[in-house]
């Protein structure tokens, strides 16, 4: 057992006992760092830390079990939210801070759950065209799934993952759509790679956040640290998994339409509507109390 909170000499003790799991990780997944860079001193996706209540895309996403997933997509989220909230109190319970920022694919799964638990949380949804995005998630599968096992198909992954991210796309945009449009930014994950600063900075503009100057060399510190090539480049293309460019329409045409995405029409950017006008869901919530 760990005590918590810990002392700072436990701290650093946890930290490098967290490096070396890691490294463990990148033994058994060599590729897996090309596609979701981890480290002790990175953030992770929500998921984790839901995965202790056992209602967590977690799970599907390591392992063939199709009857968990079955399962978990009938499940009421309320306890997996619920503990979410009170790990983030312990771990603010130190570390006084202004909001959180998550990110989780699987809150799209929950948006009634997740305002209930957070009511004032504010969201910033990336857009990217859907074939490359469930190319890059069915790629993320296959390597954790090798790990655990021998009989990995990736067409089997690929067709699964059309089906479970489109519907999981439209009972969200449904249920966003019942939100006052000032908590929701539309970003283009192009742009995002293109100039992450810059929309970042459109991001603390649209909610009225104050982007001071130290914010800003604490964000070019972090991705000079983070080239793009520090882990290689991981190669995927989307006939290894089945996809095909029609199944961008008939998985994702309301989509592809309403945010002018697709793979045909990639260098198109979503330009950041910023007030004065009357993509991975990340929100955003005030410090918790």
């Amino acid at each position: 057992m760990e005590p918590s909170p810990p002392t700072k000499a436990e701290k650093h003790r946890r930290i490098r006992r967290t490096s070396q799991n890691l490294a463990c990780l990148e033994w058994m997944a060599p590729n897996f760092r090309q596609l979701h860079p981890v480290g002790a001193h990175l953030p992770q996706e929500c998921v984790s830390l839901m995965s202790p209540t056992f209602l967590s895309d977690q799970f599907d996403t390591m392992y063939n079990v199709p009857s968990y997933r079955e399962w978990f997509l009938e499940q009421d989220l309320q306890p997996a939210y619920a503990f979410h909230r009170r790990f983030l109190q312990h771990l603010q319970e130190r570390k006084k801070r202004r909001r959180w920022v998550l990110k989780a694919p699987t809150h799209m799964f929950a948006l009634p759950t997740l305002l209930s638990t957070y009511p004032d949380a504010l969201f910033v949804q990336t857009h990217r065209a859907p074939i490359e995005a469930i190319t890059s998630v069915s790629s993320l599968i296959t390597i954790l799934r090798r790990v655990f096992s021998d009989a990995v198909d990736p067409m089997k992954i690929g067709e699964e993952a059309l089906h479970y991210w489109s519907s999981a796309l439209d009972k969200f945009l449904l249920q966003r759509d019942r939100l006052s449009p000032e908590r929701v930014l539309d970003v283009s994950y192009l742009e995002l790679r293109r100039d992450p600063i810059g929309t970042v900075r459109c991001v603390y503009e649209y909610f009225g956040w104050p982007f001071s100057a130290p914010a800003e060399i604490r964000m070019r510190d972090v991705l000079a640290k983070q080239p793009r090539d520090l882990h290689g480049f991981h190669r995927y293309e989307p006939a290894q998994f089945g996809l095909r460019p029609e199944h961008e329409q008939e998985f994702f045409a309301n989509y592809c339409e309403r945010f002018s995405v697709s793979s045909t029409l990639a260098r198109r950017s979503i330009k950041p509507v910023l007030p004065s006008a009357p993509d991975e869901s990340r929100f955003v919530h005030d410090r918790i109390g």
